[in-house]
């Protein structure tokens, strides 16, 4: 097994960038007056995952592009808690008590990591 990425440098950053295609891209920055490296990163979603809130789960499909309205309380919220859990999925929490959960793929990859003041990562098929 992979070592997983050190996501500790996410957790208090701010979702300042959404965008949607055939994937989903969040840029996350950390806020100034934070110690340490500044980090400028973008998470990259290609595969199916899973939005909770209050208002239950919704699944988003980047490709075909559906469930992007569960992600819009996303912009402007702050990253609390990062994961990658032992099957390899990605779990975010955030201040506004939205989760979300992206699964490892059996066919491509599900998600990536890359920027400033985080380690680079992809999460490769099984």
């Amino acid at each position: 097994m992979t070592p997983v990425p050190d996501l500790d440098p996410l957790v208090g950053c701010i979702v300042g960038q959404l965008s949607f295609d055939f994937r989903v891209t969040m840029n996350f920055a950390s806020q100034d007056g934070v110690y340490g490296e500044r980090v400028d990163a973008l998470l990259v979603i290609e595969n199916d995952f899973s939005v909770t809130s209050a208002g239950g789960t919704t699944v988003v499909r980047p490709d075909a592009k559906s469930g992007y309205e569960a992600l819009l309380p996303l912009l402007h919220s702050t990253l609390l808690s990062a994961v990658v859990e032992s099957d390899e999925a990605l779990a975010l929490t955030f201040s506004n008590s939205v989760s979300l959960r992206v699964s490892r793929s059996d066919q491509y990859e599900s998600w990536s990591l890359s920027g400033r003041g985080v380690a680079g990562w992809v999460s490769r098929p099984r």
